[in-house]
């Protein structure tokens, strides 16, 4: 494997989009659609700590919103003027492309209780299999 060059790792990771993130569109029902993408780790560090669930919120979909692009502001606003079955499926599309959907953390959950093991088997050489049985200390 080859050691990345600090180039390497601030360079722009989706060359298909123009904010460099996954984007994806986003259909409100009755309105239209919008144009979301994820967020960076900064932006969503930035975010979790901020002092509530509102708060947190009006931030993440205003970093996020791509087409159109809103403010704090506007995003307030929005919260203020719409319902939820509209605001929450674009919530919800920004989690899941930023990796911070409730059911990321349930999947790894899920996929480590089924295998404990399995991220941290190392095999001995090309010509070796992994059978998926448990590892085993040769000194017992």
């Amino acid at each position: 494997m080859t050691i990345l060059s600090a180039e390497a790792l601030l360079a722009k990771r989706d060359s298909t989009t123009t904010t460099g993130f996954p984007e994806e569109v986003v259909p409100i029902p009755g309105l239209g659609e919008v144009r979301v993408r994820g967020l960076s780790r900064f932006e969503a560090m930035h975010v979790q700590g901020l002092p509530n669930a509102i708060a947190r919120e009006i931030e993440t979909v205003s970093l996020a919103m791509v087409e159109p692009a809103m403010t704090t502001a506007q995003v307030k606003e929005w919260m203020k003027t719409g319902g939820a079955g509209e605001f929450e499926p674009v919530s919800q599309k920004i989690q899941k492309l930023s990796g911070m959907d409730k059911g990321a953390a349930k999947q790894a959950y899920r996929d480590f209780e089924v295998d404990p093991g399995s991220e941290f088997r190392v095999l001995p050489g090309a010509e070796a299999v992994d059978d998926g049985g448990a590892v085993t200390d040769p000194a017992e």
